[in-house]
């Protein structure tokens, strides 16, 4: 059996080297589909406006960040009041 050519070996090395980027990516973020249904409401803030906004509970905040990343900062357990 002969040895493949180098022009071959390196052809092959490369052809790897293209493939390869593309097929070893990190697995995306699974944001969770569901929460449970306790109301426990936490107030966030908006990291772009500033706007407070209440969340059924910190799972409700974390989904939403998931889906939404930097998008409301925890602020304090309970439904948010603006006077």
């Amino acid at each position: 059996m002969q040895p493949f050519p180098s022009s071959t070996v390196a052809l092959l090395v490369a052809l790897v080297a293209l493939i390869m980027p593309s097929s070893v990516q990190t697995a995306p973020t699974k944001c969770p589909h569901s929460c449970i249904t306790i109301y426990d409401p936490v107030c966030a803030k908006s990291t772009l406006t500033g706007v407070m906004r209440t969340f059924g509970n910190p799972c409700e905040l974390n989904k939403y960040n998931c889906m939404h990343p930097n998008s409301y900062v925890f602020v304090y357990k309970g439904v948010c009041f603006e006077p």
